[in-house]
């Protein structure tokens, strides 16, 4: 429990307001505050302190009791609002703030000239396809290594190219004259 009180007033001091920290504070101290009560030690009036607490409600790091209370001299009972520390919600909700603030450090892995991740698959995608069909048109790589470690290519060369003519055109060496 002390260890639990300790984060709280950690993340506290770490990312609200002064007077949301003291009426944490009290809580933390008193382990359970009526409205009224909270407002005096936080130097405010009970309008304040529940704009006040609303965003920690919200934020599951207090939580509020509601009481029916007979006063003397009345009839009808006076329903008053008791402030309390869940320490498993709030430990989750602690968790939860601080999973969604590293999410948000670390970001997506896209390359910073593409703004979406649908470009970076498409721009893959589309050069998969580019790849695969230079394979079917010119052979892979592994086929034109196979065809030179069994001889075919030599043969190839040695009878004549074949430029789609009806015949090959043998390969003949070129002197070129320099003058």
């Amino acid at each position: 429990m002390d260890l639990a009180q300790t984060l709280l007033k950690m993340v506290m001091r770490a990312f609200y307001d002064t007077r949301q920290i003291i009426a944490v504070d009290a809580v933390i101290t008193h382990s359970c505050l009526r409205d009224d009560e909270l407002a005096y030690l936080a130097s405010l009036n009970t309008k304040d302190l529940h704009k006040l607490v609303a965003k920690l409600k919200e934020e599951r790091l207090l939580h509020q009791f509601n009481r029916p209370e007979m006063r003397e001299g009345q009839a009808r009972p006076i329903t008053r609002i008791y402030y309390y520390i869940d320490y498993r919600q709030t430990i989750d909700a602690i968790k939860w703030r601080v999973y969604n603030i590293t999410k948000d450090i670390q970001g997506t892995a896209v390359p910073a000239n593409h703004k979406d991740i649908d470009d970076v698959f498409a721009r893959l995608k589309a050069e998969q396809e580019r790849k695969e069909l230079e394979e079917d048109e010119y052979g892979s790589d592994d086929e034109i290594e196979d065809e030179d470690e069994e001889g075919d290519f030599e043969d190839v060369m040695a009878t004549g190219v074949n430029l789609g003519l009806d015949t090959p055109v043998a390969l003949s060496p070129v002197s070129i004259d320099v003058s």
